[in-house]
């Protein structure tokens, strides 16, 4: 056979088991922020390190916080106003508003805003029988743009919930009482000339609410009860074209995807904030809060800025990074297999770097001077959340 033919196979293969053998791309950097009442808190979905975000709730409790597609814009209920901020701090500016809200989104872009409230009010009517009591139920959802006073709000068929689709179409839960049917529905236009039209795709006897769409626009995941005489709720996804159930995620209400709609975040029966995959499977807890809302970004909590380490001087230097609002602080260790060579502390500002002098153990002298290159473990353990492992090259 002619040998650059040979050489050129071979390469085809080695690139083909290289390609088997390559490590499947990272996620990227994401952050779930959720209700720690009265506060918002927010946890990295990776380590479970958390951080608290606000400091003003106790004068009045943060409710039902949403976040934008690119983490950088917040919004949450707090009493009858739907407030907004940056992410990382208070949240100070009114956006929109309406008594009794049950559920607050924000379009994936951060420029509109979506509450839900349902609540019903006693009218006098019957003028020609000499008046009479009715109910009136005000039921519904609306979607606000624009920056306050010059704000634009238009009001949707709702009630129990509203969410979005990747492609900023407005989910809202809605119940027809004459029907007695619950569904949720689909508005691809909010706030234009279109936005009056409604398709409901998934329809239930039993109820639905908190609705959330995954970032390409195929899914939906809904809060559903379950049948009676159970009080219980299960999160269960939908085609959004054919509204037909994909499958039961978990039990638990108010789920929110992921940035890139592999996972869903939601809040367990017993108070606690889980995220599961879409494809199924077993439910992993994260921390003790409700009513998750699932952003891109930096997480808080520590990470290691370099895998390459040296030793020298007597010590090895590890760039710690920060991210989140607050400082990061904890305990770093460097280990060849289960064999610890270093430990220290370490303290490091919000969203800052800054470097670590971890000093062998004298029996971590020994193994670092038996050869010039180790592959060790670097493991951040924060003060509050799961440590992290991280897979380094350390040379002297």
């Amino acid at each position: 056979m002619n040998r650059s033919i040979l050489r050129r196979r071979h390469a085809i293969g080695a690139l083909a088991a290289a390609a088997v053998l390559a490590p499947a791309t990272e996620a990227a950097a994401s952050k779930i922020v959720y209700s720690c009442a009265p506060e918002l808190c927010v946890v990295d979905p990776a380590t479970g390190a958390s951080a608290r975000l606000t400091s003003d709730g106790e004068r009045s409790p943060y409710r039902w916080p949403a976040i934008s597609r690119d983490g950088r814009t917040l919004v949450a209920a707090r009493g009858g106003d739907v407030m907004r901020g940056g992410y990382g701090g208070n949240l100070t500016e009114r956006w929109a508003g309406w008594r009794d809200m049950n559920d607050v989104a924000i379009s994936p872009d951060g420029s509109g805003v979506a509450e839900s409230h349902s609540y019903v009010e006693n009218r006098f009517g019957c003028p020609l029988t000499g008046g009479c009591l009715q109910l009136v139920d005000q039921s519904a959802a609306f979607f606000t743009t624009g920056t306050p006073p010059a704000e634009r709000s238009s009001r949707h068929p709702g009630g129990g919930g509203v969410g979005f689709l990747g492609d900023g179409s407005l989910l809202s839960s809605r119940y027809t009482i004459g029907d007695e049917l619950h569904s949720i529905c689909v508005i691809s236009a909010p706030g234009t000339d279109a936005s009056s039209e409604c398709r409901t795709p998934i329809t239930s006897p039993t109820t639905l609410s908190s609705p959330d769409g995954s970032p390409d626009s195929r899914l939906i995941a809904v809060t559903v009860g379950e049948p009676a005489p159970s009080e219980e709720s299960a999160v269960r996804l939908y085609d959004a074209a054919g509204g037909g159930e994909v499958r039961r995620l978990a039990s638990g209400w108010a789920p929110s995807f992921s940035p890139d709609g592999r996972q869903v975040a939601f809040t367990t029966p017993d108070g606690w904030i889980a995220v599961v995959a879409t494809r199924g499977g077993r439910a992993r807890k994260l921390v003790r809060g409700s009513t998750p809302a699932w952003g891109g970004g930096a997480a808080p909590g520590p990470a290691l800025a370099a895998k390459k380490l040296r030793y020298r001087g007597g010590a090895i230097p590890v760039k710690v990074r920060c991210g989140g609002p607050g400082a990061c602080r904890g305990s770093v260790r460097i280990a060849k297999g289960k064999r610890a060579l270093a430990t220290a502390s370490y303290r490091v500002a919000s969203g800052r770097a800054a470097t670590v002098r971890v000093r062998p153990s004298a029996a971590g002298r020994r193994t670092i001077a038996a050869a010039r290159s180790h592959r060790v473990t670097v493991r951040l353990a924060p003060a509050g959340g799961r440590a992290i492992s991280t897979a380094a090259t350390l040379r002297r």
